[in-house]
C-alpha cells in the first residue's frame, strides 16, 4: 500500500525545547489517522514540518514517496491541504467568492467545480452569506471544500472539533467518512478528543512529549482492549518489579495496575505472583475504552 507520509527519527527544537524527539510515524493511503495527545505534545510542531513552515532539526520525511530533501517536494505539497487551529477565509466574502479567489491562485479556469465541492460540503445552499456570519463549523467545511477544489490527496485538519456545537461535530464526522469512502481522501486528524476520533480513524498514533508512544490499527487496538488484567495490592512496588520481569506493558496508578497482553490468563498471572511471593488483594479481568488506554500511555510517558 502507498505510504502517503511517512517520518523517520524526526527531530525538532526551538532554541532549548524539544518540540520532537526521534518521531516516526507512516500513514498509509486511504487511511484515516488520528493523532492523539496532550496540548503542547508536538502534534502542531509536526504538521506544520509536513506543509514546509517550520523545518526539521534533524531526521527526515517522506510525502507520497518523496522525500524531504529532494526539489519536488514543493510540487508534492500541492497535493495536500490542511486546516491549521481555525480556518482563514475573506469574511466580507461568501463561500463561493472565496473559493473563486482560491481557484485564481491554483490557476484553475473550471469554476463550475466550485458548485459541485459545496455542494459536497453542504455549503451550496446559504446563498451570498458572509463568512463572517458563517459558524465555525461552517468554516471547517469551507475549508474542506477548499482543499477538494485543488483536488487534494491528503487533509490535514489540526483540532478541528475544537469550538463546534454537537451538530457541527456530527456534519464534520459524516463529511469526513464520506471523502474517505466515496473519494479515496486519506486524512490526518490531530486532536485530543478521543472519543470522537475514534468513530472515525482506522489507525492511532500516541504522541507525548513530542515523541510516538505506539502506533496501531485501531482494530488491533480495540482487540488488545479486551484483554487487560487489573490487578490491587499493598505491595505495589514489589508487585511491579515482578510484573515488568515478565509482562512489557505495566502500568500504574496508585495501587491499581494494568497489564495489558492478549493471549494472558487472570490464573496465570496469579501463579506466577504466587511463585513471586507477591500478595494481590484483588484481580480480575476488564475491558479498557480507548480514552482510558490512551491516558494511560500518555501519563506514563509523562510522569
Amino acid at each position: 500500500m502507498k505510504s502517503i507520509v511517512e517520518t523517520n527519527n524526526l527531530s525538532k527544537s526551538f532554541r532549548n525545547q524539544k518540540a520532537l524527539s526521534n518521531f516516526s510515524m507512516n500513514i498509509h493511503q486511504g487511511d484515516v489517522y488520528g493523532l492523539v495527545g496532550k496540548n503542547g505534545a508536538g502534534k502542531t510542531t509536526l504538521i506544520k514540518i509536513l506543509f514546509g513552515l517550520v523545518h526539521e532539526s534533524s531526521g527526515n520525511y517522506s510525502l507520497f514517496e518523496v522525500n524531504s530533501s529532494e526539489k519536488k517536494i514543493s510540487d508534492i505539497r500541492k497535493q495536500i491541504s490542511g486546516i491549521i487551529e481555525q480556518p482563514a477565509f475573506y469574511p466580507h466574502m461568501n463561500s463561493f467568492d472565496n473559493l473563486k479567489v482560491q481557484a485564481y491562485m491554483s490557476n484553475l479556469t473550471n469554476f463550475n467545480k466550485i458548485d459541485e465541492v459545496l455542494q459536497i460540503v453542504s455549503l451550496r445552499n446559504v446563498g451570498r452569506k458572509k463568512v463572517k456570519n458563517f459558524s465555525l463549523g461552517m468554516k471547517q467545511r469551507l475549508g474542506i471544500a477548499r482543499a477538494l477544489l485543488t483536488d487534494s490527496k491528503l487533509i490535514v485538519l489540526d483540532e478541528p472539533t475544537n469550538g463546534l456545537d454537537p451538530e457541527g461535530i456530527i456534519e464534520l464526522r459524516e463529511l469526513i467518512k464520506f471523502l474517505n469512502r466515496e473519494k479515496g481522501i486519506t486524512f490526518l486528524i490531530s486532536s485530543h478528543y478521543i472519543n470522537e476520533l475514534e468513530q472515525v480513524i482506522n489507525k492511532i498514533g500516541i504522541i507525548g512529549d513530542g515523541q510516538m508512544i505506539e502506533e496501531i490499527p485501531l482494530d488491533s487496538l480495540k482487540l488488545k482492549l479486551k484483554s487487560c488484567i487489573a490487578l490491587s495490592t499493598n505491595s505495589v512496588d514489589d508487585c511491579v518489579k515482578a510484573l515488568k520481569g515478565k509482562y512489557a506493558d505495566i502500568k500504574c496508578k496508585d495501587e491499581l495496575i494494568l497489564i495489558n497482553d492478549i493471549d494472558i490468563e487472570v490464573a496465570e498471572v496469579i501463579k506466577y505472583l504466587s511463585d513471586c511471593s507477591v500478595p494481590i488483594s484483588q484481580i480480575n479481568k476488564k475491558s479498557m475504552n480507548l480514552e482510558e488506554y490512551v491516558l494511560s500511555k500518555i501519563s506514563t510517558k509523562t510522569s
